[in-house]
């Protein structure tokens, strides 16, 4: 009877460190939309769903994000973003660790060009420039985990922070990069259900450590069309000493709209129609 039981008394300490050592209380994110002028109006949304098997570990995240970015005045803008991810892994058809959790606010910056040049008149796509970009935000975001015994815990936080970035476009591709320092508070939490001792640990260090302060590094890489962007985005906290546990990289993959020259183009042409019409 022993020795039938022993594959299964040394998988479950494989199976409780899996899980002990990957949940996720926070994960990178950034909102690196660019304005260039007054009155640009941009909006961006990304669905990523992957699926990733590695031999009997099998990791399943879904992750979407909403961003938009306005500039009311010369120079200032304002942004917002949703950022919302849900992981799920499995190991030999048995579920070692699940979670999910969300990310929303907003920031505003001062903008200013280094260099700009117009390539060809009323093209924006066609254009040279390079713009740096100062940022201040808040954050708040709640990270909810799922434990192998049935226990539950729920995180509140809210995120400052303080980011730098330049970008760069020429033609149709577009670079940017940002560096961001970010303090994360945990406000508010609570745990139900049964959860191991050592499951506890993430949880007590953020209890005994809080806040953290974290320093990110975000690229966006981008094709310009003529009212639309495909782009992707990286996030990765350079910071590995504060105890938190939390993902360090994230990427996303998505598409922006330009709202404010497709409505610019529409407008015109009505005003050229009803010209037309009336002659």
């Amino acid at each position: 009877m022993l020795k039938n039981n022993l594959p299964l008394f040394l998988l479950l300490p494989l199976l409780f460190f899996m899980s002990s050592c990957s949940h996720y209380y926070y994960v990178p994110e950034s909102n690196m939309i660019k304005v260039s002028k007054a009155g640009d109006l941009k909006v961006a949304g990304a669905l990523s769903p992957s699926f990733v098997d590695k031999s009997s570990v099998s990791t399943k995240l879904q992750k979407y994000s909403i961003q938009a970015a306005y500039s009311p005045l010369e120079n200032i803008a304002i942004r917002a973003n949703y950022f919302k991810l849900k992981e799920i892994e499995t190991f030999q058809n048995l579920t070692t660790r699940s979670g999910q959790g969300f990310i929303a606010g907003g920031s505003i910056s001062y903008y200013t060009h280094l260099n700009k040049r117009l390539l060809e008149y009323n093209q924006p796509s066609l254009q040279y420039y390079t713009l740096l970009d100062i940022s201040l935000g808040l954050d708040h975001g709640k990270a909810i985990n799922y434990y192998m015994n049935g226990g539950q815990s729920s995180l509140s936080f809210r995120k400052t922070y303080l980011q730098a970035g330049i970008n760069t476009k020429k033609d149709i591709i577009e670079l940017g990069i940002a560096l961001r320092g970010a303090q994360i508070d945990y406000y508010k939490g609570q745990t139900s259900g049964n959860i191991q001792e050592f499951e506890l640990q993430d949880i007590i260090i953020i209890e005994n450590k809080d806040p953290f302060y974290l320093l990110e590094l975000s690229g966006r890489f981008s094709i310009a069309f003529k009212y639309f962007s495909v782009y992707s985005t990286a996030n990765l906290s350079l910071t590995t000493n504060t105890g938190l546990a939390y993902r360090p990289f994230i990427l996303q993959t998505g598409v922006l709209l330009n709202i404010d020259e497709f409505f610019f183009k529409q407008l015109s042409f009505n005003r050229k129609r009803k010209k037309s019409d009336s002659e």
